[in-house]
């Protein structure tokens, strides 16, 4: 990506990220908030990818807003709302998909394909 893209990009993800949570979820957001603030301090050692380690941090938790939370599991939903409603980076999609980590989330996670 290039810079002016980037930056839109995290700009939309706030933007999303804003849209979904703030009201319905205000602790959620301002946890995102902080995630966001912690991956923008990555920067310098994310290199060209710190914009859209932002926009991730950013979105990460999406998928807990009451109306996105369709299978329950936080990732999945966020990652298909990104993907279905919004065209997301398929980069951007698998960031949030994966993003708890956990073995035991792995089995869920086989239900995800990017399309």
């Amino acid at each position: 990506m290039n810079q002016i893209m980037d930056e839109l990009t995290v700009d939309w993800a706030m933007h999303v990220a804003e849209a979904e949570l703030h009201a319905a979820l205000p602790r959620r957001w301002v946890h995102c908030m902080g995630v966001a603030r912690r991956a923008a301090a990555l920067g310098q050692i994310s290199g060209e990818n710190a914009d859209l380690l932002v926009a991730a941090a950013t979105l990460h938790d999406v998928g807990y807003a009451p109306r996105l939370a369709t299978t329950g599991f936080h990732p999945l939903d966020g990652a298909r709302f990104l993907r279905d409603e919004h065209g997301a980076d398929e980069r951007l999609v698998r960031l949030v998909a994966n993003h708890v980590g956990s073995p035991l989330t792995g089995r869920p996670m086989e239900m995800f394909s990017y399309r």
